[in-house]
């Protein structure tokens, strides 16, 4: 966990802090994002790292504008391809949807008289 996601995530510690007589419960930073991070930029390959691993999210979509930036991508054009993929996986919901509203009006009479439609 703490090589992963756990990256950030805080440690809880009872260390003294300044000016009490005893141990409190307190947060301390994990010091590992930070310090990767830090390697990655004395090494100049942080924009490679993010232009490979954020520039799509896990569905394919749009990632880090700064990632897609960095891998050449013309933002714009970009952003109408996420668009449109992103309607484009709504289409299952919406089809869906009509069917069951069909469904609805011609199989339930108390929503056809409600809405006073004939067929």
């Amino acid at each position: 966990m703490q090589t992963s996601c756990g990256y950030g995530v805080p440690l809880f510690t009872d260390l003294p802090e300044e000016g009490t007589n005893g141990a409190k419960l307190r947060l301390q930073d994990r010091k590992t994002l930070g310090h990767w991070a830090s390697q990655q930029v004395e090494k100049g390959v942080l924009d490679q790292y993010r232009a490979k691993n954020n520039a799509r999210s896990l569905d394919g979509l749009g990632g880090m504008k700064v990632a897609r930036r960095h891998r050449g991508e013309i933002l714009l054009l970009g952003d109408v391809e996420i668009w449109f993929k992103r309607v484009l996986q709504q289409w299952d919901a919406m089809l869906l949807g009509a069917f069951l509203a069909i469904i609805a009006f011609v199989f339930l009479p108390s929503v056809r008289h409600r809405y006073a439609i004939q067929l």
